[in-house]
């Protein structure tokens, strides 16, 4: 098996793109997006219910990639490796609570704010997220990123999401 090449930890210098014109959906984000711009891989995704219960919607092993584009897209590809021959019709929130989930997937246009970053969600493997905005918060320090958020699960109980992702 060819060997993967190590990578610096140091984040190359990242040249801002620049809108055409003044007041686009863009210029909310140039400030802080730059530091979110590029790929990152998932390390961790934990999940806590309204008990303190602890979950991996994904499984321990989760892996994916979600891409922050400096024209103001993302991508979120997370799969369950363990379950790559499940992959089920129709997902659901309750069936990511339970673990019955193989594959997680959305994208759509971001906008940053002080500390957030809003996803708005065009396509997404869960039908329901479709055309909703979901707010996260987010820290960059060096090459990790941290992301949580509160979800609504299953009988509308919120859950808080947790997931550390380190730059590829």
């Amino acid at each position: 098996m060819p060997r993967r090449a190590s990578r610096s930890t140091a984040r190359p210098p990242f040249t801002k793109w620049s809108p055409k014109t003044e007041g686009s959906h863009c210029d909310a984000w140039l400030t802080e997006s730059s530091t979110l711009v590029g790929p990152w891989l998932p390390d961790a995704w934990e999940t806590t219910d309204p008990s303190g219960n602890k979950f991996c919607p994904l499984g321990r092993n989760a892996r994916g990639v979600i891409i922050y584009t400096d024209n103001g897209y993302l991508s979120v590809n997370i799969i369950n490796p363990d379950r790559i021959d499940d992959i089920p019709a129709g997902l659901s929130l309750s069936a990511m609570a339970t673990g019955e989930c193989s594959f997680f997937a959305y994208s759509g246009p971001y906008a940053v704010g002080d500390g957030t970053v809003e996803h708005h969600i065009d396509l997404c493997t869960v039908h329901k997220r479709i055309g909703t905005v979901q707010k996260r918060l987010h820290s960059v320090s060096g090459n990790r990123l941290v992301i949580r958020s509160e979800t609504a699960l299953a009988a509308a109980e919120m859950v808080r999401n947790k997931l550390e992702w380190t730059w590829a």
